[in-house]
């Protein structure tokens, strides 16, 4: 149940704020969360918190805080103030990620957890050293 209140947030966050391509991204990190460590979500947490933790992950990732949201925005969607790091550490190491490895960055690892978006950034850095 946990899992399912926790996707349906983080969906209506994605099409209230975002766009169908962060709910794309949303879900895949928070599958493979759910798969990695399934005892996450047997704890007792408050939901909206884990859903804000999820929502902000792949928006670091994809440095949407940078172009379209502000972080106390989107938190407060969720209804969550403060941070949600100790909540996203969890979840980042359920995939493999290093929570503190990152150095401000979140680097998930997965271009599939990338919008279009930071994508085309990526490339457009790449071809500019490239060109230098």
């Amino acid at each position: 149940e946990r899992v399912r209140e926790t996707l349906e947030l983080c969906d209506r966050c994605a099409d209230e704020l975002l766009d169908v391509e962060h709910r794309t991204a949303m879900r895949r990190f928070f599958g493979r969360a759910a798969v990695g460590d399934p005892a996450i979500f047997r704890r007792r947490a408050s939901t909206a918190r884990g859903a804000a933790a999820v929502a902000w992950v792949v928006c670091g990732a994809n440095d949407t805080f940078e172009r379209t949201l502000l972080v106390q925005d989107l938190l407060g969607w969720f209804g969550v103030s403060g941070s949600v790091s100790q909540r996203a550490e969890p979840l980042l190491r359920a995939t493999g990620v290093d929570p503190h490895g990152h150095w401000g960055r979140a680097d998930l690892g997965a271009p599939d957890l990338l919008v279009s978006e930071q994508r085309r950034q990526i490339i457009a850095t790449r071809d500019r050293w490239l060109a230098d």
